[in-house]
């Protein structure tokens, strides 16, 4: 893609992002630029990291920096909450930390918290 009025961009979102809320946002850069089509993989964040160093994607959204050598432009914070019954020990808590977390069987994506720092 030379230029915004038209070719195809390359997106990669990691799956452990909300899909609706960036594919929202790649809707409204198209509704913008109506001559650019775009192509969307979507996957583990490795995944799509290593498409993004491969060059077969134009940018991508990701919850981590895939390392050197990219532009980082953090769109959010995006809270994390821990859902428990009220009869969980924790529940009585303001808030929990990771060490309250351990031991504990929790469900989550497959590539949560690859690449992030405490």
């Amino acid at each position: 893609m030379k230029s915004l009025s038209s070719g195809t961009l390359a997106i990669g979102i990691s799956s452990f992002l909300s899909l609706p809320s960036v594919l929202s946002l790649i809707a409204r850069f198209l509704s913008d630029h109506p001559g650019i089509e775009c192509r969307v993989q979507e996957g583990p964040a490795e995944a799509v990291a290593a498409l993004l160093e491969k060059g077969e994607l134009d940018g991508a959204f990701l919850p981590e920096d895939p390392g050197a050598g990219y532009d980082i432009h953090p769109l959010a914070e995006v809270p994390l909450a821990l859902i428990l019954p009220k009869s969980h020990p924790l529940a009585e808590k303001k808030s929990a930390s990771w060490d309250d977390l351990e031991g504990m069987a929790l469900f989550l994506p497959e590539d949560f918290g690859k690449g992030m720092r405490p």
